[in-house]
């Protein structure tokens, strides 16, 4: 096809049915006509023809057709991004008008990254399981990357996630508001050699084992930020330990040192479980943001999650003796 072919639809009215770009979400995730064509319950040289009248409407090539699979072409990517999140919308408008004739809501999906793991956002979803409706269809919490959640969010798959703010530009499509901030800290188990000491440095840590942020997270970047400011080498010595009750195990029974943040092991510092090392760390404050696309409405349970993670938000940084983000009409 010509590219010329694109500019001739342009300004025109566009037929494209709800199959065809049905179809062609299919193929592009699956990456093939066949696997495709099995998920939708169709027949593959159905599932070629909607995709064929589909680049036809828009004058344009959407696919590679390769011995290994289907790859969608740059009109192809540009295309998937808007077609995903017309569905969705779709989707979302129509599970709403099935509500409002006592259908089930729709279900909320909310993200986290590996360094919002803290008691902030379970609390929150507790709290709107204790108050859901009879028929509400209930939370789905999903884990994962800052760059796939913030995709899965861009294009409807996700409502909105949580992470700590890394630096750098905002996605594309996403926006982003602060809910509380937090401090990148040491910890140990009491008893440990050095949680007596007055005054540490992380050169004095060194010698011992860490538990360090995922890789790639924001803490992750505040920790090699503090290693690089004192004119410090990389850990030798490190592991990766999310779940709260698998990392409380590990420091209880070692002399493992852990970075983390504090709002993550406040219970364990509380009840005298965990001891926060002596150590000023450059530039360890951070925020930590939900983020959610700058276009379209969420569905009324992601709305309450949302303010009710709000509520939780200002209740912790209250107790902290911090400043809350400020909460949005």
């Amino acid at each position: 096809m010509r590219p010329s072919s694109v500019q001739h639809v342009a300004g025109k009215p566009l037929q494209v049915s709800l199959h065809r770009l049905a179809a062609f979400i299919a193929v592009a995730d699956a990456g093939a006509i066949s696997r495709a064509a099995r998920d939708m319950g169709l027949t593959a040289p159905a599932l070629t023809k909607s995709v064929r009248e589909l680049e036809r409407a828009l004058g344009a090539e959407l696919f590679y057709r390769t011995s290994t699979g289907m790859m969608l072409t740059p009109a192809g990517e540009l295309f998937y991004a808007r077609a995903k999140v017309a569905l969705a919308e779709i989707a979302l408008g129509a599970t709403e008008v099935a509500e409002m004739n006592g259908g089930p809501a729709p279900r909320v999906v909310v993200g986290a990254l590996p360094d919002a793991l803290n008691p902030v956002l379970p609390e929150a979803v507790a709290r709107r399981i204790g108050a859901a409706r009879r028929g509400d269809a209930g939370i789905t919490l999903r884990g994962g990357w800052f760059d796939q959640l913030s995709e899965q969010t861009r294009v409807g798959d996700v409502d909105f996630f949580v992470s700590a703010v890394p630096e750098g530009a905002m996605p594309d499509g996403l926006a982003m508001e602060v809910l509380y901030h937090d401090d990148l800290v040491v910890v140990a188990r009491l008893g440990h050699p050095l949680a007596e000491r007055a005054a540490l440095t992380l050169a004095d840590l060194t010698a011992f084992h860490w538990v360090v942020p995922t890789k790639g997270t924001a803490l992750d970047q505040l920790l090699r930020k503090a290693f690089r400011a004192e004119g410090l080498s990389a850990l030798d010595s490190w592991s990766e330990v999310n779940p709260i009750g698998s990392l409380r195990a590990v420091v209880s029974q070692s002399d493992v040192v852990v970075a983390t943040g504090r709002l993550r092991v406040r219970d364990e510092l509380s009840r005298g479980l965990f001891r926060e090392l002596p150590l000023r760390l450059p530039a360890a404050h951070h925020a930590v943001g939900v983020f959610y696309r700058s276009h379209g409405a969420l569905s009324r349970p992601a709305r309450q999650l949302l303010a009710t993670l709000r509520d939780v938000s200002r209740e912790y940084a209250a107790d902290d003796g911090r400043e809350a983000a400020k909460p949005r009409g």
